[in-house]
């Protein structure tokens, strides 16, 4: 599934489009955690948004375990969005990135 997918943007240049202090990744799993990894350096915050409260829970605790940012939970996309400087479609899933869309129209995304 995965060897066809085209990605819009590198980490890097995520890196380099993301304006602000505070981050918000949509999509709590392990792309959201390399993005994160990638943003440390140049955020003090990265808001997690996912609606499965075990996935959000366990992220937050890895990251913030790995990171210096602070690491936000918040399962609601908007809250999330409002709450950020940027926000960031993590999910490589297009109808997930399409329902993240709904609800946050100018993420940049990554597929």
């Amino acid at each position: 599934m995965y060897e066809n997918i085209q990605l819009k943007h590198t980490l890097n240049d995520i890196v380099n489009l993301a304006e602000g202090n505070t981050i918000a990744l949509h999509g709590g799993r392990f792309i959201s955690w390399v993005i994160a990894s990638k943003l440390d350096k140049h955020v003090d915050e990265i808001i997690i948004s996912d609606v499965d409260k075990w996935v959000l829970d366990n992220a937050v605790e890895n990251l913030q375990g790995a990171l210096d940012a602070t690491i936000i939970g918040e399962v609601d996309d908007k809250k999330a969005a409002s709450d950020a400087d940027f926000s960031i479609a993590s999910s490589t899933m297009i109808p997930i990135k399409e329902n993240i869309l709904k609800k946050v129209p100018n993420a940049l995304t990554i597929v």
